[in-house]
Order: C-alpha cells, then sequence, then structure tokens
C-alpha cells in the first residue's frame, strides 16, 4: 500500500499526515507493506516534501510581509544537474497563516514580498526558482512583487500609480492601473521561474479568483465586484502593452500572481501537484504498490480545482490502482475517483476503513 497523502493546515504536515495514517494502517494490519510518499501542490508543505527528496537544505532571508513589516521567510535551495535550484511558497511571505484572524484582509494585502524574495534566490547564485502558490491572503495579481523589481505603473493621466493603505501596489490599485514600464535591464530574465498553482482557477469568469476565493479572504460583497472590475482592468491593461493573455486555467491562483508571475516574470504556470509529483517520484511509488491511500484536512469542491488528492487519486486511477481518501473533514457526499472515504482522528475511527480494506480492493476499481 501507498500512503500518499497532503497534510492537514495548521494541523499535520504532509510527513505527519503519512505516518499517521500508515501506523494505522500496520496497527490492524501488521503483514502490510505500507510506503509512504508525502505530497504537496504548491500550498503549504511544498517546501518540505521536495526538498526531503532532493536532499536539498533551508535559508531563512528577510523581506516584506502582506503588510509590509520584516519578517525571515525560508527558501529551499538545491542542486541537480549541475544547476542551483530554489523553492519559495508564497504563503511564507504573502499568506494568512502567518497573520492573526484581525489582519487578515485581502485588499490592502501586497505580494511586495515576493519580489525581494526573487531577488534573494539570485543573490543565492540561483537558475531556476519555483514559487508554490498557495495560502495567499494577497489578491493584487502580482502589483506589488513587479513593484519591489522595478516596475513603474501609470493610471489614465499618465501619473505614477501610488499604493493605497500599504507601501506596497495592493488589490485597491486594481482598477487604476492603465499602463506599465518594466526595469529597463531585469535581472532575472536568465532565469527559469515555476509557477506551481495549486488550483486550476481562472482569472476571470463566472467562477474566477474573485468570486471563488475573495470571501475565504474576508472580501466582503462589494469588495468582490471590485476585485472582478480589477483583474478584468489589468488583464485588459496585459493584453494591450503585452498582446497576450494570461487568463488560462491557474491563472487566477493565489489572487492572480498565477496570471501576474506570468506577465511580470515570465514564468511558466504549471500544476502545482504535478510538479511535486515529478520530483517525489510518485508515479514510480504507485506503480510499486497495489492500493493507493491519499487525503488531506478537508475534502471540498476546491480539492476537485487540481489539488493534490485529485492528481494522486488520477495518477493512481491511470496505473489501475484503487484509491481511497483519508481526511479529517468531508464536505462533499462522494466522488468517482475516491472510494470509501471515511474520517479519519485516531486508531479506533478507522474500523470501517479496515474493513474496507481487508475487502477485495479491485471490487472498488
Amino acid at each position: 500500500m501507498l500512503v500518499a497523502s497532503t497534510g492537514h493546515k495548521g494541523y499535520r504536515s504532509p510527513t505527519e499526515a503519512c505516518r499517521r495514517i500508515a501506523a494505522c494502517i500496520r496497527q490492524r494490519h501488521p503483514r502490510a507493506v505500507v510506503e509512504t510518499c508525502p505530497m504537496a501542490d504548491g500550498g503549504d508543505g511544498t517546501l518540505e516534501v521536495c526538498l526531503k527528496k532532493v536532499d536539498g537544505h533551508t535559508v531563512f532571508r528577510t523581506v516584506r510581509d502582506s503588510l509590509f513589516r520584516p519578517c525571515k521567510i525560508p527558501i529551499g535551495i538545491y542542486h541537480q544537474n549541475g544547476v542551483r535550484k530554489a523553492i519559495v511558497e508564497i504563503a511564507s511571505a504573502a499568506g494568512s497563516a502567518s497573520l492573526p484572524p484581525h489582519e487578515r484582509q485581502t485588499m490592502v494585502a501586497t505580494s511586495y514580498g515576493l519580489g525581494e524574495a526573487l531577488g534573494h534566490c539570485m543573490r543565492l547564485g540561483c537558475r531556476e526558482v519555483a514559487f508554490g502558490l498557495g495560502g495567499a491572503i494577497v489578491s493584487d495579481a502580482g502589483l506589488g512583487m513587479a513593484q519591489a523589481l522595478g516596475y513603474k505603473f501609470f493610471d489614465r493621466s499618465g501619473k505614477r500609480l501610488q499604493p493605497l493603505g500599504n507601501p506596497g501596489l495592493n488589490a485597491l490599485n486594481l482598477s487604476g492601473v492603465h499602463s506599465f514600464q518594466p526595469p529597463r535591464f531585469p535581472v532575472w530574465r536568465d532565469l527559469r521561474i515555476h509557477v506551481l498553482a495549486d488550483v486550476h482557477i481562472r482569472l476571470n469568469g463566472p467562477r474566477g479568483q474573485a468570486r471563488t476565493f475573495g470571501p475565504q479572504k474576508f472580501a466582503l460583497e462589494h469588495e468582490v465586484k471590485y476585485l472582478e472590475e480589477g483583474f478584468k482592468n489589468l488583464a485588459r491593461v496585459w493584453q494591450r502593452v503585452l498582446g497576450r493573455d494570461f487568463e488560462g486555467p491557474g491563472s487566477g491562483a493565489a489572487g492572480g500572481l498565477g496570471a501576474g508571475m506570468q506577465a511580470f516574470l515570465g514564468g511558466a504556470l504549471v500544476s502545482g501537484a504535478a510538479w511535486c509529483g515529478s520530483v517525489t517520484g510518485l508515479d514510480a511509488a504507485i506503480q510499486r504498490n497495489q492500493v493507493v491511500v491519499t487525503g488531506e484536512g478537508k475534502l471540498d469542491a476546491t480539492t476537485f480545482f487540481g489539488k493534490a488528492p485529485l492528481w494522486v487519486a488520477q495518477r493512481a486511477r491511470r496505473f489501475g490502482r484503487p484509491v481511497l481518501a483519508a481526511v479529517e473533514t468531508i464536505l462533499i457526499s462522494h466522488h468517482p475517483l475516491f472510494q470509501g472515504i471515511h474520517r479519519i482522528s485516531d486508531p479506533q475511527a478507522m474500523r470501517k476503513f479496515h474493513r474496507l480494506l481487508a475487502a477485495n480492493p479491485r471490487r472498488h476499481a
């Protein structure tokens, strides 16, 4: 059996979650051969999961947080094929979990610190940088990040755009952008930048970033409408200035950073779960086992926007392996990819789970 779970946000890391599930299985099935492959999707745990596989290390550098205060963030460093690479979780510099509840307000949160983080990666000699987009509080589509890297933004009258409510540009500036000017010598032009989207959400549209995730970031109804107009405005500016559309799947991830990192940095937007799966060797691990167990803290509609449990289930199905999801909270009734979903909190709560394992797993394929 393979246990390939992501973490339980604010409760268990991916490694801890996998260890716990594996221990419960072994307790009831001592002869079971259980392998663990902790997973992530660009959100919490990406640094932990990937660095463990590539034998990397962590350094800490100071950047501005989403409210423009100094904070130290971890940057994962590793070498692969003679190339020095870095991994940054944007949640460490622009995330909601690092803020107390009364400070979690997406309208004034800035991604400025991510531009500073990229600068640190370059000074560390990295030639490739992967940004994990999960857990963001920002909704500025990368305006603050671009500001930190030397971009200048202008309003309709040609005046330099000034930040509102924060020294870093933020969501309140989205509707005011009419044009922008990149730095004359972009120091990141020779970098390969991977943008790891944890969800396939688009920037605009009826199921775009503002309506889907704005309320989760404490945006009020009128603020959600403002965000919608702001994202549409910025998309028009990108089309006019760069001649390109950045509104594909994943563009709305992390408050529009999926689009902003493509437009401002030339980053390549990829599925965070797929990228982490390639680093961790997920496919090979699935093929070595007969049954796959995945999971996360809360299984809900956002799981099916491309998060790690969905990716694990899709890969397992490709190789004909039955899939079980071990989660603590279930907000959907069922999904064809998962069979026998049971809530897990301790060994006693796994009785139904174990009875299902004892049955012929092929019946559930």
